[in-house]
């Protein structure tokens, strides 16, 4: 029989006035031990297919967690990828600004021969007076373009 009539029935046996007419087991000989025996073998069952849940959600859980921690490993590595990009495209920024060539004088000052970007002017020149194509201190392309015509 299925849980409910047992259940029914358990509740029936149980009250205070028994009320056999109306139980499911009334027609069997020995009705008790009946229902006691279904009663058993429904809740073994019962008991059966807890443990099998208990079982599969455990395993779901583990699932979970790994999954987890592969979507964790996931999303560092891609914030590593992104920060190596951003790394590379701020240092491609950077060396595409040092190739723009740039006066040796700050603030348009002919009078004062530096770098721009980094204010040295001792590593304008090599050591025979030669001028640098590249600052020597930050590695700034240098236009030595207007110091010819200033020159003359």
């Amino acid at each position: 029989m299925g849980e409910e009539v047992i259940i029914k029935s358990l509740r029936l046996c149980a009250s205070e006035e028994s009320r056999c007419v109306v139980c499911e087991y009334r027609h069997h000989k020995g009705c008790i031990a009946q229902l006691q025996r279904d009663a058993a073998d429904a809740l073994e069952r019962l008991e059966a297919t807890n443990k099998t849940l208990m079982r599969l959600m455990r395993q779901q859980a583990a699932e979970l967690e790994r999954r987890d921690r592969l979507l964790k490993e996931q999303e560092a590595a891609i914030q590593t990828a992104l920060d190596a990009a951003e790394e590379r495209r701020q240092a491609a920024a950077y060396a595409s600004e040092l190739q723009c060539a740039l006066v040796p004088h700050p603030n348009g000052d002919p009078h004062i021969l530096a770098c721009v970007r980094c204010g040295s002017g001792e590593y304008l020149t090599n050591w025979d007076g030669n001028r640098n194509i590249y600052c020597g201190q930050c590695g700034q392309k240098i236009d030595w373009s207007g110091e010819d015509e200033q020159d003359d």
